[in-house]
């Protein structure tokens, strides 16, 4: 998937009740050696496509990780791609991964102004700051150029961007960091429709995988799926 510049995000979503059911948790398993690597996808992005479909719930999945890893970074591409090319969904994917901008490296554009600036002027054209991609139905916003510094905004603000940007696109994607060691996550989270939790097998601990889940649960983060890889 390649970046093509700016590009018109303007989307149909709509939307942005704040219901606060936990009824959907599941546990899918990613990377058991299938020659199709988006196949594990498919099976979220069909349980997403459903969940956002909903005129009650946010249009917002934040991706995020028990250890740091790069696995939300590749796991928003893998689900962007299948939920903008299968369900012909208008997705924009969101850099949250501050301290590394891990998903603006992958596109080569770390240093250019996203997330950040558009959460610390709420007066941005938010069109000025998303990039298109080599996909018709799939955007991407970038970390932003001070991302090390981490959001230094209020929560009012944060939810105001979301509830925002919700109407203008069918789904947003967030990757974001270890909710144990990056706190942007756990902000997030409370805004979100779904949280999507990876952990790997055989090398994640049982103690972080369980403060990683109480971490989500006091924050208030209102459904948790559990995304297992190898």
């Amino acid at each position: 998937m390649l970046l093509n510049g700016n590009g018109n995000g303007n989307g149909n979503g709509n939307g942005n009740g704040h219901g606060r059911s936990r009824g959907w948790r599941q546990l899918l398993g990613w990377g058991a050696g299938s020659a199709d690597d988006l196949a594990p996808f498919r099976k979220i992005a069909m349980q997403l496509n459903y969940d956002l479909s909903r005129d009650d719930a946010p249009r917002s999945v934040l991706l995020t990780t028990v250890a740091p890893s790069a696995e939300s970074s590749t796991g928003v591409i893998e689900l962007g791609a299948c939920l903008a090319g299968e369900f012909s969904r208008r997705v924009l994917l969101i850099d949250a991964t501050m301290k590394q901008a891990a998903v603006s490296r992958r596109f080569s554009c770390e240093h250019k102004p996203g997330l950040m600036e558009a959460l610390a002027d709420s007066q941005r054209n938010l069109q000025e700051l998303v990039l298109s991609t080599s996909h018709a139905n799939l955007w991407f916003l970038p970390a932003g150029g001070n991302s090390t510094k981490g959001p230094g905004v209020s929560t009012e603000r944060v939810k105001e961007f979301f509830a925002e940007t919700e109407r203008q696109y069918d789904a947003l994607l967030i990757a974001a960091g270890s909710v144990l060691v990056d706190p942007v996550g756990l902000i997030l989270a409370p805004q979100m429709a779904t949280v999507l939790l990876f952990a790997a097998a055989g090398q994640t601990k049982v103690e972080d995988f369980a403060a990683a889940q109480d971490a989500l649960e006091f924050c208030l983060a209102r459904k948790v799926g559990v995304v297992l890889t190898s």
